[in-house]
């Protein structure tokens, strides 16, 4: 899907991802990723939305260590649906 965008703990950024395919038996696939440049660990939180707006996830946390990153799969499966980073 590309890169979202960056945000600063303090700056309350939130960046949201339309169009997101996650269903394995189908060969669809979404990962999602953060880095983190500052010296204290951070949380990454992430909702899943399915193409009707429905939660399908309520932001679940990804810890991110001091200047560190994470990737890891989408852990719910979605269809067209909307995923929101904070």
């Amino acid at each position: 899907m590309g890169t979202v965008g960056e945000a600063h703990a303090t700056d309350g950024i939130r960046a949201v991802v339309h169009g997101i395919r996650n269903i394995s038996a189908q060969g669809w696939r979404t990962n999602i990723g953060a880095v983190n440049l500052g010296r204290c660990s951070a949380t990454l939180r992430v909702s899943v939305f399915d193409v009707d707006g429905k939660t399908i996830l309520n932001k679940a946390s990804f810890p991110l260590p001091p200047l560190g990153h994470i990737q890891s799969a989408l852990p719910v499966t979605v269809d067209r649906g909307s995923i929101e980073f904070f």
